[in-house]
């Protein structure tokens, strides 16, 4: 959402925009990457971004385009797993 100028960040069930990345790889970290680096937004993929949060804690809690991002920053900080599924509710992956 980056490319467009007057657009919200703030996600929700409107589609604004579709921006679709293919990326094949051996990993979902691998893919991951790849397709964060096609967004084409100057980003270098999950991490290594320079991104700062004013309020770490309420990007998380609100689906924007940089959440993932602050969920990175999050897990550098120490979030627990579990302190980032309260705040995001985003459901954790289980080991199986």
């Amino acid at each position: 959402m980056q490319k467009f100028q007057q657009v919200s960040t703030q996600l929700g069930s409107e589609m604004k925009s579709v921006g679709e990345v293919m990326s094949l790889g051996r990993s979902f970290e691998e893919v991951l990457q790849k397709a964060i680096r096609m967004l084409d937004v100057g980003l270098k993929g999950f991490v290594c971004n320079d991104l700062k949060f004013e309020n770490l804690d309420k990007e998380l809690s609100q689906p924007t385009d940089k959440r993932i991002f602050a969920i990175a920053v999050a897990l550098q900080k120490g979030y627990s797993v579990e302190m980032i599924h309260q705040l995001t509710k985003i459901t954790p992956l289980v080991p199986s």
